[in-house]
């Protein structure tokens, strides 16, 4: 039985989260789901058990106790199936049959759409940073080849 293991402890490690349910039967996998950015717990994983009536015995008795001053959640991982596109299959890059860093394209999504969506990012980016400098006093401006140009004003 696959078991969700919520409102773990961040510094928690899969070895501590494996014994914690051993006490309770045979554990075939233990596993703390890590951000791919961060590289940091996200604060739940899951926890195999093939017996599950030793699965459910672990799920009652470790549902709400405190470890390391966290409360668990546990219960029963509830499996989804994805019958079509991941949600969210306008944005660039997700969705559409290719998403991400995946080379070919795919369908629904041409590089016309992708180029004006990397364009559109970069201008809301330097109109951010644009307002962020106005703040300061500095002012930003173009030189005459095109570059860059900064200036402060005294106050």
């Amino acid at each position: 039985m696959d078991i969700y293991v919520g409102s773990l402890p961040f510094k928690m490690k899969e070895a501590e989260l494996r014994e914690i349910f051993e006490k309770y039967g045979e554990v075939s996998s233990a596993k703390i789901i890590i951000d791919k950015m961060t590289r940091q717990s996200k604060g739940f994983g899951f926890v195999e058990m093939p017996d599950v009536a030793q699965a459910k015995d672990a799920i009652s008795n470790l549902n709400g106790q405190e470890i390391m001053g966290r409360e668990l959640v546990v219960n029963e991982s509830q499996k989804t199936e994805r019958t079509g596109p991941r949600p969210g299959g306008n944005r660039p890059g997700g969705g559409g049959g290719a998403g991400g860093y995946r080379s070919g394209g795919g369908e629904g999504t041409s590089s016309a759409a992708i180029k004006a969506a990397v364009l559109s990012t970069a201008q809301t980016t330097d109109q951010v940073i644009r307002s962020g400098i106005a703040r300061t006093g500095i002012r930003i401006g173009e030189g005459a080849s095109g570059e860059m140009t900064a200036t402060t004003s005294n106050k």
